[in-house]
């Protein structure tokens, strides 16, 4: 079951907005800094159990033919590429406008230092916009082999399409979306707690379990809150799957790890839900611009 229904529309622009993105992601970023590809050096071809099957298996293939690291790293940024590209052609083209915001700030996050997480992001993606169910489980067992976490956006897609013929109100989602702030600091004891116990505790009181900022905060409330106001009752299992992403976002806003690579799921998610809206006419110009507004406002906001 697809989250948005499938429109004809010229996909030429689409192609080469996002495949200018893509090359100059890698061409902007390509002396930054990636604090994970020594990790990544150092473990290819090993057994690491940090890694999930489908990448470690893959690793190890490329190793024992004798592939460089290099050339390997290369090729997930290939596959990554494609994929997003794939993206934006089965989008409507405004997509390519609305993701540039993430793409600036993440971009080399996605695309360069997380390849795992950021690899198993596209796939999930992928699998959403799947009207076939055989072709979207076998996409999101993809995603999960190659990063766990992957599991949390499969878990609440399907969760949402349990509750895809609920109409929840606006103003119990926002009650909702604020008890989940004001826990948000026990939930991260609890999950300090979980990480010491199962060998994690290396990761307690560093940079990844440090909370996200309050203007990443008020943002993501600002952002989601408008946009939920614009389009109730609009897309109902996009609608779902968006609140309840939003939702452990704010209840997980303690612990930057988690709450972080939520977040960047989330603006994909956003713009396919704003490109779908504004292709189909749902919202009127007033409401456009404010919405493109605060997306583009993300710019100020975390960068």
């Amino acid at each position: 079951m697809a989250v948005i229904v499938h429109l004809k529309e010229n996909k030429l622009i689409s192609v080469i907005l996002s495949l200018i993105t893509v090359i100059s992601i890698i061409i902007f970023n390509k002396n930054n800094f990636n604090p994970d590809y020594q990790i990544y050096l150092s473990a290819f071809g090993g057994d690491d159990t940090r890694f999930e099957p489908l990448y470690q298996y893959a690793s190890n293939i490329a190793y024992s033919i004798g592939v460089e690291y290099e050339f390997f790293y290369i090729a997930i940024l290939l596959i990554n590429s494609i994929f997003f590209i794939y993206i934006c052609y089965t989008l409507p083209t405004v997509f390519i406008f609305l993701i540039i915001p993430t793409i600036i700030i993440f971009g080399f996050s996605v695309f360069g230092v997380q390849i795992r997480i950021g690899i198993s992001y596209l796939i999930v993606l992928l699998g959403l916009l799947q009207e076939g169910k055989k072709k979207q489980i076998i996409l999101f067992f993809l995603a999960i082999g190659v990063h766990y976490f992957s599991l949390v956006f499969i878990a609440l897609y399907f969760f949402s399409i349990i509750i895809s013929n609920k109409k929840l109100k606006y103003y119990l989602i926002l009650l909702i979306e604020l008890l989940m702030i004001l826990i948000s600091p026990l939930i991260a004891i609890i999950l300090d707690n979980i990480a010491s116990i199962i060998g994690y505790e290396s990761y307690v009181g560093s940079e990844f379990f440090q909370s996200k900022s309050f203007y990443s905060i008020a943002y993501s409330f600002l952002t989601a809150n408008t946009i939920l106001f614009f389009t109730r009752n609009k897309l109902a299992l996009l609608i779902n799957y968006y609140i309840l992403l939003m939702l452990v976002f704010f209840a997980t806003s303690s612990l930057a790890i988690i709450s972080g690579r939520l977040q960047i799921f989330i603006f994909f998610v956003e713009a396919i839900l704003c490109s779908y809206l504004i292709n189909d006419h749902f919202l009127t110009r007033k409401k456009f611009i404010i919405i493109v507004f605060l997306i583009y406002s993300k710019l100020i906001f975390l960068l």
